[in-house]
């Protein structure tokens, strides 16, 4: 069994937009803790002209973000191994598909769009999606 994995290196909001979508599926799953998050930050010069700090492109490292237990419980701290196996969840048609391959084993991390899941699996309840409510 493999993690259901957010690995976006761009903005926070892409961050965090694509870690509900691995949540979703986890809930889906049966146990949020298959979803997990890859936040490298802190590195970033988000310097802009005159030396003034910009907002919009800063990433903060993560434990200026989240608490530590929601690092201990969602967070991966560096990237996976060479040898570890990836698939995009845009290549299942549906979330039966993508719990079958899931629990086959085949792969290491089921990785998350960004974008809104129902574009990619055809059987996402939009109103549940929306409705999303998760106790972390």
């Amino acid at each position: 069994m493999g993690f259901i994995l957010a690995n976006r290196t761009d903005g926070s909001g892409s961050r965090l937009n694509a870690f509900l979508n691995a949540l979703y599926i986890a809930q889906y799953l049966g146990d949020l803790s298959y979803a997990k998050l890859l936040w490298i930050g802190g590195t970033r010069d988000n310097t802009g002209a005159n030396k003034n700090h910009i907002i919009g492109a800063s990433l903060d490292k993560v434990d200026k973000i989240f608490s530590q237990n929601f690092i201990d419980n969602y967070c991966i701290q560096e990237q996976a191994k060479n040898n570890a196996t990836f698939i995009d969840i845009t290549n299942f048609k549906n979330l039966q598909s993508l719990k079958i391959a899931f629990f086959s084993n085949q792969y290491d991390y089921f990785i998350t769009p960004i974008g809104s899941l129902a574009w990619y699996l055809q059987d996402i309840n939009l109103n549940e999606y929306r409705a999303m409510t998760l106790c972390l």
